[in-house]
């Protein structure tokens, strides 16, 4: 499974049960990284995307998810030992948290095998990092 997650300056994902922000090209970007391949998302997350044909909305899907598919986490914790890739986009900016991501990717095994900034909508800057698990 391949993990995509939107995180803050300090890993912050969500305050008070809800994301802390968002960004349209931002999703665009995850969604051409992605390609055809599905990418799986909760009820919630739903509202954020154009259902098409690869993207899944079911609020069951950590149980679901296959080998080769994505799928976007805000408002459900997925155990991390079930990926094998984890793509973080980091907002340029600090907010409110109360659900924070884990800070330490290294020591649970992955390695950081790209990073990149683009300029999103609503933030002038947006780092994505990929992490590969190491075998």
């Amino acid at each position: 499974m391949k993990l995509c997650i939107c995180v803050d300056k300090k890993n912050g994902m969500t305050f008070g049960g809800r994301r802390q922000s968002q960004d349209f090209l931002q999703r665009a970007e995850m969604l051409s990284m992605i390609g055809k391949k599905r990418l799986w998302v909760s009820q919630y997350s739903s509202s954020l995307f154009d259902v098409s044909e690869n993207i899944i909305v079911d609020d069951e899907f950590p149980t679901k998810v296959g080998d080769d598919d994505y799928c976007f986490v805000e408002d459900v914790m997925i155990d991390i030992k079930l990926c094998d890739t984890v793509v973080l986009y980091k907002w340029n900016r600090l907010y409110p948290s109360d659900r924070v991501f884990c800070d330490n990717l290294d020591i649970l095994g992955f390695k950081r095998t790209s990073k990149r900034e683009f300029v999103g909508h609503s933030h002038e800057k947006i780092t994505e990092e990929i992490y590969r698990k190491v075998n």
